[in-house]
């Protein structure tokens, strides 16, 4: 029996050992596939460096809604990358309106684009960078985001599709906060704030678990229930 049981161990021994034999090579790899701490600023200056200053793409536009997103005439619908769109709010009822009007005086009627997705997202929409035409001869382009941001028309959204864009419109928004521009003004829009998720036609967001938001519109406890358009309510004023 005594002798069964060291068979026994010395199987175990030789099945963990060639285990940790077939895991090493692995652990390796992904030891080396890890970034060097030192390299860091560096990839994310690169990222930072790649926001594109000019268009790949250009269409005629068709409409643009309070969501700022626009409709081409070829049907495809953009969204405009890094941007989190205004809400109303009691003290701008028409603030979403104000800020569509804006993007549609400066748009014109073509517009050049830079896609970020091969694939449109589940509502229909491609996230873009845009430009308006140069505003004068030999001017570059001009990047709606910018426009927006600087004016306090909408806030920065960090998604993965903004990433290359990430300074360039965080030094925009940054501005218009100091500046106290647009939504800045509004009581009713926090100074500091963690922006949504990639928002969704109508205020609503996907989720499938509990989370807390904070938007500069609402902050509220959400879980499930954060699909209903009560979610996305503007906060009332209290007496």
């Amino acid at each position: 029996m005594r002798a069964k049981r060291e068979r026994q161990h010395r199987r175990g021994s030789i099945g963990v050992q060639g285990l940790l034999m077939l895991l090493l090579p692995a652990l390796n790899i992904a030891t080396l596939a890890r970034a060097d701490p030192a390299s860091a600023p560096a990839q994310s200056a690169a990222a930072d460096t790649a926001c594109p200053d000019s268009a790949t793409s250009r269409a005629a536009v068709a409409t643009i809604d309070e969501r700022l997103e626009i409709t081409l005439k070829d049907g495809r619908t953009l969204r405009l990358a890094g941007l989190e769109p205004p809400r109303p709010t009691p003290d701008a009822p028409d603030f979403d309106a104000t800020a569509r009007d804006a993007l549609k005086a400066r748009s014109g009627a073509e517009i050049g684009f830079v896609p970020q997705a091969g694939q449109p997202d589940r509502w229909g929409r491609i996230p873009a960078f845009v430009f308006f035409d140069p505003s004068a001869p030999g001017t570059p382009p001009v990047s709606a985001a910018q426009f927006l941001l600087a004016g306090g028309f909408a806030g920065f959204m960090p998604e993965l599709a903004a990433r290359p864009c990430r300074t360039v419109f965080l030094a925009a928004e940054g501005a218009a906060r100091k500046a106290k521009l647009g939504l800045w003004r509004d009581p009713f829009t926090p100074s500091s704030r963690r922006p949504m998720a990639t928002p969704s036609p109508k205020g609503r967001r996907p989720m499938s678990s509990s989370s807390a938001v904070s938007s500069p519109w609402t902050r509220v406890r959400c879980s499930r229930s954060c699909n209903s358009p009560r979610a996305a309510r503007a906060p009332s004023r209290s007496r």
